[in-house]
């Protein structure tokens, strides 16, 4: 995994607005598709966590379904616990990055989780740097597309855009895929119901 040393972290300057635009609430279908996944495949198990877990979406349904789940969030919530700052070692990290942060938290994840699974707008892929540096390693397990279509802003104005088509992105540092990785299909429909 190439280290993107030109980038810095910086909270300086952040207002509660640029918080507001980074903040997107994972759908309830959307981790459950992904459940359904892990229960297929057995491939992500043991202690998880979601280091940006901002309302409890993600976390929420995975302790419902019966997996061990720490979850935080900088932002919101009383927590105030800053993942940059994690040292403890996790099994895996399943996460809703902000997105204006997303190359550093998957670097810090990719050194305190073995395994590392984030949801993301599939149009990240046409970004040569994610493709070159996340997807494009032995370590990429592959990626889940969700359909159809979603909405995950809170925003007004950002649904004006339309909804979006969002994948989870998997990887695995005990993993190599020779150069090849896999793409399953999840419809959202399935996963509506409580």
């Amino acid at each position: 995994m190439a280290e993107m040393g030109a980038q810095i972290r910086t909270d300086e300057g952040r207002t509660s607005e640029d918080i507001k635009k980074d903040f997107f609430q994972t759908p309830k279908e959307c981790t459950r598709a992904l459940i359904d996944w892990i229960k297929e495949y057995e491939m992500f198990t043991g202690e998880i966590l979601d280091p940006c877990c901002g309302k409890g979406a993600i976390s929420n349904e995975l302790i419902k379904a019966g997996y061990d789940v720490t979850a935080y969030d900088k932002y919101l919530g009383a927590s105030g616990i800053d993942f940059y700052d994690e040292d403890k070692h996790y099994d895996t990290i399943i996460m809703n990055v902000p997105y204006s942060h997303k190359y550093l938290f998957l670097q810090k994840a990719f050194k305190v989780a073995d395994k590392v699974i984030t949801i993301l707008p599939n149009q990240i892929i046409n970004y040569n740097m994610f493709f070159r540096d996340y997807m494009n390693t032995p370590t990429f397990v592959g990626k889940i597309l969700l359909t159809p279509k979603i909405f995950m802003s809170e925003n007004p104005e950002l649904k004006k855009g339309g909804a979006s088509s969002y994948s989870w992105f998997m990887w695995d540092s005990k993993h190599n895929n020779e150069g090849v990785s896999k793409e399953w299909y999840r419809n959202l429909l399935d996963f509506t119901k409580e």
